[in-house]
């Protein structure tokens, strides 16, 4: 074989190469890799949080306590009369799902909340209420005590997926008996008998003008 040709031959081979085979990136290669990729993830904050001072809410009619006196003698109507006392919140624009009662709770010492209120429904006992002589058909009336909340919660989502919202909230909540310390999470509330019946006689009228017994709302 001529000398040039084996050195054209020789030169062709020495500039190729061989092209390695591909390796696939490792697990942990693969983590960091998705640790570098933005993902969504939720912030909130609830700022300008201000409390009522404490404040009895309208009568309302307590179910299943009824009885009726004689002309001499009273009735009894419960010794253990019980109601329980909801929560309301009310978010402008939706979203009271979101609203953390415990969160707010916690935050209210630092925003300097005089009063302790329950984040969830609360329940009280009383002692026995009489309805007093006179015929009358006597029923359960309560006036619960609550405190007024209103802050603006700030819900942001970031990582990639930037959105921002602010929600005026209200919250009522019922004023707990015992500054915090109250383990059986009872509510201050006001029992009164009402008058569960319109009276037929005068004696029922005259007996529940005396006593100052009103309709039962």
């Amino acid at each position: 074989m001529p000398s040039t040709i084996k050195c054209l031959i020789f030169s062709l081979l020495a500039g190729s190469t061989v092209a390695a085979p591909a390796v696939s990136p490792s697990e942990s290669e693969m983590a960091k890799r998705q640790m570098t990729i933005p993902s969504c993830y939720k912030w909130e904050e609830y700022k300008d949080l201000k409390q009522s001072k404490p404040y009895y809410d309208k009568w309302q009619r307590v179910g299943g306590y009824e009885c009726t006196s004689l002309k001499k003698s009273g009735c009894s109507i419960s010794k253990s009369a019980s109601h329980t006392v909801g929560v309301t919140k009310t978010v402008s624009g939706g979203g009271s799902a979101g609203i953390d009662l415990g969160k707010i709770n916690s935050l209210g010492i630092d925003a300097g909340f005089s009063y302790s209120w329950s984040t969830s429904d609360s329940t009280t006992f009383t002692d026995t209420n009489q309805c007093p002589p006179g015929g009358l058909t006597c029923g359960l009336q309560v006036s619960p005590q609550l405190v007024k909340i209103t802050g603006t919660y700030i819900f942001e989502m970031r990582g990639g997926c930037d959105r921002k919202e602010k929600h005026p909230f209200k919250i009522y909540a019922p004023v707990e008996k015992g500054g915090g310390k109250n383990k059986d999470q009872s509510a201050v509330q006001n029992f009164k008998i009402c008058l569960a019946k319109p009276c037929k006689d005068e004696t029922c009228k005259k007996a529940a003008k005396a006593e100052g017994i009103e309709k039962c709302p």
